[in-house]
């Protein structure tokens, strides 16, 4: 194929159409800049000393808040939690970052039930975008691996397939490179093998993964042809899985990557359609990372179009790649008009993060009870932030941490998708395996068609520069309530331990709002509002405050959408995925199907309809909450706003799910009995399965009844996270997660019925019942019992000090010392000077090897990893 490259920043425009481009091309840019500029994309690694626990332990970490790979200056508080194998949150911690970093430390406390556990982190800034790019890691206590893989093993699964044509889609008459990845019905990765075929049956390629259930084959799509993969399977019928449609026209995006140590190549080829060949004439070329972008023009000759006889093998022209740093490369494919015709992730391996790491022993001594000293050398030094575990080697299963920090700021935070062990990657005889990673990768850092046409994220959440607590004033005399507004309102702030910790005089805007900042305190502290016996005693009247409570405090449920088998999962874009794992729990449940209840309390419970077209309150208030084809007053059938009614803001008792099946005309329920852990203990609890009404050949009780209603099940989301629906997450964890909100909790419930035509791409076959919860404390009408003049505010966790046995003293000789963690220092600083620090540690009685690992950042965002086996 021969086209001409032109490099970014051409100054002499050779076609008129290019003109156009180079217009395309300012719009492209001025669109990236907008979002990383207002929009900048922060990053959470959390070390541990190592991944396995029994009860009594304590989980120690060391949390790392990056931005652009250094330490971020946008958030100054993490936010970590321990989340159990149902979506629980069993703990929740928030950490005073300071220089980039956080330590802390988990203690699991007698009782406390053995099994998988997640540990989330996240700051109040990442709450505004995909929650899948939050830190995950997965952690056992006291569970049998083996035993647990087994388990896990005797389940048969169901394979499903994903399909990744390079660049986006199948183009007739071009050759196109087609990855897969294979998973069973929990997530896991599955290693398959069978064929792919064409309409008449006859084999065109060979179906086979290569590593983690992940493969690619070459394919010459034709049209009016259509491509199907037959999968064989031992003592399993095989399956057969079509391949996406073909397209008529388009463009074939390829890249091929060589790695080097001291850097990176890449080369592309572009092939476009005979068919529409006048479209894909003048291209664009962009590569981004992180806010940083390049572009390449290509031109196609008049005459050159794809053929027949095309390769896919070679790929002769060079891309530019020297601004970028090591990190996932998005590359993609406009058209003049700046239409996106194609997209590709590539990985840049780039040179070594810091050159000349060195880490040495001092002494080394391996009997009971010795003492051992080693030595960090860190020649560039930059104001450095590091942590550093010592564990017995011997007591760690092979490959205990899959991920890393390299592995986690370079690659798992920037791709939704699961990962099995990312930091494999990052050796060097599996490198070759990267660029199949890639092309099986989702990215949703953003979406060109939203950013190119000024959409961009709502913003509900800031960036956290210390703890602070909002609320509202009120004036109250003779038992009458009004705004204070344009005032000052003395406070007092009493720690845990009652001593007083400051007096302010805190400033309250016109519209009786007021936010308390640079709030430093651990544990728990109360904050009063001052009303002075003068002040009675003159005017009559007090001072009193609704504050307003942080939206975590009514989060109970966590979604984990990085690792397979758990409750809320998300994984794949296969409708069918989500309804497989229900058979079970449908073969064991009556049927409990009921009609829609009748309604009590018409004053409260009529649903709000918007007709009009003078601005009311509810309109307001999807203003507020809304973004996007969610604020659209025209789409929806009905709205629920609880902002102004006070019944709902103190019904505790009815949670959103509850209401939503007594309230929603259409819809009916079918309960199945669910295992889920409360208090710590296993119980069963009725969950409800919602369907809009059927016909009655639906209704027929089998082992198919569960798949039956979820597939007329509408797509739920809350805070315009989707929970169920196409590409979404578990149903019955999204179920758990909604029966643990209260109707107090809620601001609005918005309903799009099915049949209508569906506004949000993918998700709403079946319609849409969207969930905001009260992100402030909306103005109602004003109701004493509803306004405090005190509040309990949680402070800073505080993480305690690795003390292990000091054996120069001669301390604990009585006890055996089994401690499978001999050492841990989060806070580990290099000497300005000598560029070096040194740190010691005491053997237990039976290690024989130390595993070292030492990871952190320096003040240019260089990543330091050591990762030392010593016997």
């Amino acid at each position: 194929m021969n086209y001409k490259v032109f490099p970014a920043g051409i100054s002499l425009v050779l076609f008129a159409s290019f003109i156009l481009s180079d217009n395309t091309v300012e719009h492209i840019n001025k669109a990236l800049n907008t979002f990383f500029e207002k929009y900048p994309q922060e990053k959470v690694y959390l070390q541990f000393d190592k991944q396995q626990y029994t009860i009594g332990d304590t989980v120690w970490y060391k949390g790392y808040v990056t931005y652009k790979s250094a330490p971020s200056s946008i958030s100054k508080v993490l936010y970590v939690e321990m989340v159990n194998d149902h979506g629980e949150i069993v703990k929740r911690q928030s950490l005073p970052v300071e220089e980039g970093g956080a330590p802390g430390d988990f203690v699991l406390e007698e009782g406390q039930a053995a099994g998988n556990y997640y540990i989330r982190s996240y700051t109040s800034w990442m709450m505004n975008f995909d929650p899948s790019f939050y830190f995950y890691n997965k952690i056992r206590i006291g569970l049998d691996e083996n035993r647990d893989a087994e388990a896990e093993s005797a389940n048969e699964p169901n394979c499903n397939i994903d399909f990744f044509p390079e660049g986006g889609n199948l183009i007739e008459g071009l050759t196109s490179l087609v990855a897969f990845k294979a998973t069973d019905r929990n997530g896991s990765p599955e290693n398959i093998s069978g064929k792919i075929v064409d309409s008449s049956g006859k084999q065109i390629a060979e179906l086979k993964t290569v590593h983690d259930g992940m493969g690619n084959f070459i394919i010459h799509p034709v049209w009016g042809n259509h491509y199907s993969a037959i999968i064989e399977r031992q003592r399993r019928a095989r399956i057969k899985i079509d391949l996406p449609p073909i397209k008529k026209s388009g463009i074939v995006f390829h890249t091929e990557t060589v790695n080097h140590n001291t850097g990176d190549s890449v080369y592309f080829r572009i092939s476009r359609s005979i068919r529409n060949k006048d479209l894909y004439e003048h291209l664009i070329i962009c590569a981004e990372m992180q806010g940083i972008c390049d572009f390449t023009y290509v031109n196609f000759d008049s005459a050159t179009a794809g053929n027949y006889n095309n390769s896919i093998l070679t790929a002769p022209s060079p891309l530019s790649i020297d601004r970028f740093p090591p990190g996932i490369l998005h590359l993609s494919v406009f058209d003049g008009s700046g239409e996106v015709l194609a997209q590709r992730l590539i990985f840049l391996y780039g040179s070594q993060q810091i050159s000349e790491i060195e880490l040495r022993s001092s002494q080394i001594n391996f009997t009971p009870h010795s003492k051992n000293t080693f030595v960090l050398n860190i020649p560039e030094e930059v104001n450095g932030n590091y942590s550093v575990s010592v564990t017995d080697a011997d007591a760690e299963k092979e490959n205990a941490n899959d991920q890393n920090i390299i592995s986690n700021i370079r690659l798992t935070s920037d791709i939704r998708n699961y990962i099995k062990d990312p930091a494999w990657y990052f050796q060097n005889n599996n490198k070759k395996f990267m660029d199949l990673l890639m092309l099986v990768s989702s990215w949703s850092r953003f979406k060109w068609e939203d950013i190119m046409n000024n959409k961009f994220p709502y913003l509900k959440y800031y960036a956290e520069q210390s703890l602070m607590l909002k609320g509202r004033v009120y004036q109250v005399k003779n038992k009458t309530g009004k705004l204070l507004n344009d005032a000052e309102v003395p406070m007092m702030i009493k720690e845990h331990n009652g001593s007083l910790k400051n007096i302010l005089s805190v400033p309250v805007d016109s519209a009786g709002y007021f936010t308390l900042t640079n709030l430093d305190f651990y544990d728990t502290a109360t904050i009063y509002v001052k009303n002075s016996a003068e002040t009675r005693k003159k005017k009559g009247q007090d001072i009193t405050v609704e504050f307003e409570k942080n939206p975590l405090d009514t989060i109970r449920f966590a979604f984990i959408p990085n690792y397979p088998g758990t409750i809320h999962t998300q994984t794949g874009n296969q409708s069918n995925k989500s309804l497989s794992g229900y058979k079970t729990v449908a073969d064991t449940t009556t049927n409990k199907m009921q009609h829609q209840p009748i309604r009590k309390d018409k004053t409260m419970l009529d649903p709000v309809v918007i007709k009009a077209k003078i601005k009311t309150h509810t309109d307001s208030t999807i203003a507020n909450y809304a973004t996007g084809v969610f604020a659209d007053p025209n789409s929806w059938g009905q709205t629920f706003d609880f902002t102004n009614d006070k019944i709902a803001a103190h019904n505790f008792q009815t949670n959103v799910l509850q209401y939503i099946i007594e309230n929603v005309a259409g819809i009916q329920v079918f309960y199945v009995n669910s295992e889920a852990e409360l208090d710590g203990q296993k119980q069963y609890i009725d969950v409800p399965l919602i369907a809009w009404r059927m016909i009655n050949s639906m209704l027929v009780q089998g082992p198919s009844m569960a798949q039956k209603i979820l597939a007329n099940a509408p797509a739920f989301f809350l805070d315009e996270q989707q929970l169920t629906g196409e590409g979404g997450g578990d149903y019955l964890g999204a179920m758990h997660l909604l029966q643990s909100i209260p109707l107090t909790n809620v601001a609005l419930i918005r309903i799009f019925q099915p049949g209508t035509k569906a506004i949000v791409g993918g998700n709403s076959p079946h319609g849409i019942i969207a969930i905001y919860t009260i992100n402030r404390r909306e103005s109602r009408d004003y109701d004493d019992a509803n306004r405090f003049n005190k509040i309990k505010k949680a402070g800073y966790f505080k993480s305690d000090i690795f003390s292990p046995p000091d054996y120069d003293l001669k301390k604990n000789l009585q006890y055996a010392d089994t401690r499978k963690t001999l050492y841990w220092n989060p806070e580990l600083k290099a000497d300005s000077v000598s560029h070096s620090v040194s740190f010691s540690f005491y053997n237990n009685d039976v290690t024989k090897r130390f595993h070292i690992v030492i990871e952190g950042l320096n003040g240019n965002g260089n990543i330091v990893r050591i990762d030392k086996m010593v016997q």
